[in-house]
């Protein structure tokens, strides 16, 4: 089985190094990396040229965002299944793919846990519809079938949680599998974190109802009043 991690960036050289070796120490041998940088200038693909021998494939160019970039990604990928680490994060340990492959025995979503380095947890167990109204499965801890791409790809009009929409509009359609494994180590200092995606706010209810369902909407509704009042 062959697994393309892919990895998007842009001015990221402070963590860059650190989160190729990452991928590139892997004592899985099948593995594809792929770098899809969004033409950095601070350095980042000086970095990425010192280890381009070791890279299926890379680039450096303008793009329309980090869904864009991870779009062009999922294009050149030629895994069984595809996996997005982001630029300043790493696989939880080298073993990491060699331990969750042999899990991976059929045609479906895997997923996870990520370990969330700003408040020393582990994100987030097995999901289920409710739990997916209130919060999105990490992408760093999933790993998506590569022919799913073939027919669906991240909607770019989500600047910050196509992802999430994707994970949503999939979750009713597709078998998910959790894996009780821990699979990376995320920080959340991305982001996702500092900026808002104002056409995510306008649509995430409707997105809900439409895929998940009416009550999944309540819990995510009566989840978000509560968290205002806390």
């Amino acid at each position: 089985m062959k697994i393309s991690v892919v990895t998007v960036c842009y001015n990221a050289v402070k963590n860059k190094k650190k989160t190729m070796l990452s991928v590139l120490n892997q004592t899985y041998p099948n593995v594809e990396y792929i770098i899809i940088d969004g033409g950095s200038t601070d350095g980042t693909v000086d970095i990425i040229k010192k280890y381009a021998d070791r890279l299926a494939y890379w680039v450096s160019e303008p793009d329309k965002g980090i869904y864009d970039a991870m779009n062009k990604g999922t294009r050149v990928a030629t895994g069984d299944f595809l996996y997005f680490l982001g630029a300043d994060d790493l696989f939880f340990s080298c073993d990491t793919l060699s331990t969750i492959t042999p899990l991976m025995i059929k045609e479906c979503v895997y997923y996870g846990d990520s370990y969330i380095t700003n408040i020393r947890k582990i994100y987030w167990g097995k999901f289920s519809k409710y739990k997916l109204a209130i919060g999105n499965i990490c992408h760093q801890s999933i790993f998506y079938p590569k022919q799913i791409y073939a027919f669906k790809i991240y909607d770019i009009r989500f600047k910050i949680f196509a992802d999430y929409v994707y994970n949503i509009e999939l979750f009713m359609n597709c078998p998910f599998d959790y894996l009780n494994e821990t699979i990376s180590v995320f920080n959340y200092n991305g982001v996702s974190r500092y900026c808002k995606d104002e056409f995510f706010n306008q649509e995430i209810n409707d997105l809900i109802l439409k895929n998940l369902g009416f009550m999944p909407l309540v819990v995510r509704i009566i989840y978000k009043l509560i968290r205002k009042l806390i």
